[in-house]
C-alpha cells in the first residue's frame, strides 16, 4: 500500500511531467508562496502563468521540441520560471553557474548544442556580452541570446518576463512525454572540463516521490533559503520536483551574505539550512551567531 502523503494532492505525483506538476501545484495551491525575492513575493498561480508566458516568448523565437535553452542566470526566481518554460514546451535547459568565466560558458554552449540563450547582461564584476561575443563564432547552433538587464532582474521578475514575451502567443499544447528530456546538468568540473549528464522528466519526479516517501510526516522543504547558492548546480536543476510536490517556499539571495543568512534563520524560523563547507565554516565564524536565536535549526 502507498503511504498517505498527509494533505499533499495525490496528483502531484502521478503527473506525467514537471511542466504538469506544476500546472497541478497552480490549480490546487494557487495562493501558496512560491518564491520571495528581495520586494517580490510570487505564489505559484505566478509561477505557473509566468512559465506559459515565458514558453509563448521562446516558441515566437523558434525554439521547439528537443531544443536546448541555456540559462546564464544568477539566483533568482526568473531561473526557475524559464526551467518550465522551456519543459513547458518539450525544450531542455542547460543551466551555466553565473560565476564562470568565457572558456567556461563557452564549453557548455558547445557541448549542450544550445539553441537559445536566456542570460544577464552583468552581474557583479562580470560583463557576459563581452564573455559570450568572445565565443560567438564557435557556437554555429547557438540562434539567438536574450540579454536581461541586471537592474530589471533584481527589480521584477514579471516585468522581465513581460518584455521577453511582448506580442508572443501562447504555443500550441506540446506533447511532452515522461521520457523526454528535461534537463542537461553540468559537473562543475573540478577534476576537468565540466560533463553534462542529460535528465528526463521522469527522473526529476522520481526524486520528488522519493523525497514524498521519505518524509511523509514532516516535509522538511516546507521553507527553504537559498543563499547564493547558484541555480545552475544539480540541487536545483534535479531537485526543482521537490519544491513543487512540497508546494515550498524558496526564500532567495542572490549572494551568500553570513550576516544576512543568520537574520533570515532567526526571523523565518528555519529548520533546516544547507551550504557549502566553506559556507557553514562562515556562519560558524561569524560574530553575529551568537546574538541571533538559531533554536529553530534542527539539520544543516
Amino acid at each position: 500500500m502507498r503511504p498517505p502523503l498527509h494533505g499533499r494532492d495525490e496528483r502531484m505525483l502521478t503527473a506525467p511531467t514537471l511542466s504538469d506538476l506544476l500546472r497541478v501545484a497552480s490549480r490546487t495551491a494557487p495562493e501558496a508562496e512560491a518564491f520571495r525575492y528581495r520586494d517580490e513575493r510570487l505564489t505559484y498561480r505566478d509561477w505557473d502563468a509566468l512559465a506559459d508566458r515565458m514558453a509563448a516568448a521562446l516558441a515566437a523565437r523558434g525554439v521547439t521540441h528537443g531544443d536546448v535553452v541555456a540559462l546564464l542566470l544568477p539566483s533568482t526566481p526568473l531561473y526557475h520560471i524559464a526551467y518550465l518554460g522551456a519543459a513547458r514546451i518539450g525544450a531542455v535547459t542547460a543551466g551555466i553557474n553565473a560565476r564562470y568565466r568565457r572558456t567556461e560558458i563557452g564549453h557548455i554552449l558547445r557541448r549542450s548544442g544550445a539553441a537559445m540563450l536566456i542570460a544577464v547582461e552583468a552581474w557583479h564584476d562580470a560583463d557576459f556580452r563581452a564573455a559570450v561575443a568572445s565565443q560567438r563564432a564557435a557556437l554555429p547552433e547557438l540562434r539567438e541570446v536574450i540579454w536581461i538587464p541586471a537592474d530589471d532582474l533584481r527589480r521584477c521578475t514579471a516585468h522581465v518576463v513581460a518584455a521577453v514575451s511582448e506580442g508572443a502567443v501562447p504555443p500550441l499544447a506540446a506533447t511532452v512525454a515522461p521520457d523526454d528530456p528535461v534537463a542537461i546538468i553540468f559537473t562543475s568540473g573540478t577534476t576537468g572540463v565540466p560533463k553534462g549528464a542529460w535528465y528526463a522528466h521522469r527522473s526529476v519526479l522520481a526524486v520528488a516521490e522519493i523525497d514524498a516517501r521519505r518524509y511523509a510526516g514532516a516535509p522538511p522543504l516546507q521553507k527553504h533559503l537559498a543563499a547564493g547558492l547558484s541555480f545552475a548546480h544539480i540541487g536545483t536543476m534535479a531537485r526543482i520536483g521537490v519544491q513543487i510536490a512540497f508546494r515550498g517556499s524558496l526564500i532567495i539571495h542572490d549572494a551568500f551574505d553570513p550576516a544576512a543568512t543568520l537574520a533570515a534563520i532567526e526571523r523565518e524560523r528555519l529548520e533546516h539550512s544547507g551550504g557549502f563547507p566553506t559556507q557553514i565554516l562562515m556562519l560558524l565564524d561569524h560574530p553575529d551567531r551568537l546574538r541571533r536565536d538559531l533554536t529553530s535549526l534542527k539539520s544543516i
